[in-house]
């Protein structure tokens, strides 16, 4: 299973449309609107801007000499970089994703476009822990020093990454160097694509309860970790202390568990859910755990902490195949959201292995 998952920018993220610039511009110079759209798109005109070699104050006058544009800077920058709109599907997507892996950007991007985006979709960007811009970089896709800055950012091996990009010759570039790059073709068959790789994408609600989670964790500076072992968060216990007794200051708890739900015309499966509960509030869930011990503990207040974590499936009781599965998609959807949060490096949950 893959570490870190790295993002395109352009027609994956974010649509662009050059002949919207285009357009605006071409009643601003003194050149046809096809020699304007021949030589900005099909040279390298605006190549050393996105390599970070040339400056954007270098770049205008260059456009002003070529074309003849009597366009003033500040308005040539915005018309230059309104070009943008978001693809919503594959931004959620990326939220989801970055619940439980680390996420990065990788794009071959001018400053001005990247100012642009990045001032109107900050949480877009706030998504991926670094974005590696080829302006700054001063490399483009698919020079290998690019994706070398990826590798080293995300202190992965190329293997080790999964990378997006919709231009089929950058794919192929990257997969030269020993990344597994994927054809961006749309939301749903890359999401098929991710799951032949062993990527494991949190659905809607998964991700629903793992933000409720971080939420929960965000506001919490200590947290105290109890419950069924759970693969993989055994580090936790030793990560969430509470030497001070936080915890028991605390009001309510969080509760964290695996519940069964039946699909119409389906095998039972465990959904998570994460439910608060306050003080007096208690009782409402005595009779569902009322045979596990450590929930009974905490119920009879013999012990206390913010979060547990608990199986729906209990001792002695008999798992279907259709809800172990499910428990073990629980558990490793778990697994990889605290260890991703603490900056762990994932293990193999079958083979104890990096991965």
């Amino acid at each position: 299973m893959k570490k870190i998952i790295a993002f395109d920018l352009g027609r994956v993220l974010f649509d662009f449309d050059y002949s919207l610039a285009l357009n605006r511009l071409q009643t601003r110079v003194k050149v046809t609107a096809a020699e304007l759209i021949e030589e900005i798109l099909s040279s390298d005109f605006s190549l050393g801007f996105e390599k970070g070699l040339v400056s954007a104050s270098e770049f205008y006058r260059d456009f002003q000499k070529r074309f003849g544009s009597n366009i003033g800077y500040e308005e040539f920058l915005d018309i230059w970089s309104d070009i943008f709109t978001p693809k919503e599907e594959m931004i959620g997507l990326a939220e989801r994703l970055g619940r439980v892996y680390p996420l990065y950007l990788i794009s071959n991007i001018c400053e001005p476009h990247f100012q642009f985006l990045f001032a109107r979709y900050p949480h877009v960007f706030g998504l991926f822990r670094t974005h590696i811009l080829s302006y700054r970089v001063k490399s483009v896709k698919p020079e290998q020093e690019i994706y070398s800055r990826l590798k080293d950012a995300g202190k992965a091996r190329y293997a080790d990454i999964v990378y997006i990009d919709d231009r089929e010759e950058l794919v192929s570039a990257a997969r030269g160097y020993g990344i597994d790059a994927v054809v961006f073709r749309g939301s749903e068959p890359l999401e098929r694509e991710l799951a032949m790789r062993g990527v494991w994408v949190p659905d809607i609600d998964e991700a629903q309860v793992l933000g409720e989670i971080a939420r929960f964790l965000d506001d919490r500076p200590k947290v105290m970790i109890a419950g069924d072992p759970l693969p993989g968060t055994e580090f936790l216990k030793g990560t969430f202390t509470d030497p001070e007794g936080y915890a028991q200051k605390t009001e309510g708890a969080a509760v964290i568990c695996y519940q069964r739900k039946r699909k119409e015309g389906g095998a039972p499966e465990c959904v998570l859910r994460a439910v608060r509960v306050g003080p007096g509030e208690e009782n409402l869930w005595r009779d569902i755990f009322r045979r596990h011990p450590v929930f009974s503990d905490f119920l009879q207040k013999k012990i206390t902490f913010d979060i547990l974590l608990l199986t729906s499936v209990q001792k002695g009781e008999e798992k279907s195949q259709g809800t172990a599965a499910a428990g073990i998609r629980g558990e490793e959807l778990l697994r990889r959201f605290f260890r991703t949060r603490a900056g762990v490096i994932p293990e193999n949950a079958e083979t104890g292995e990096k991965s």
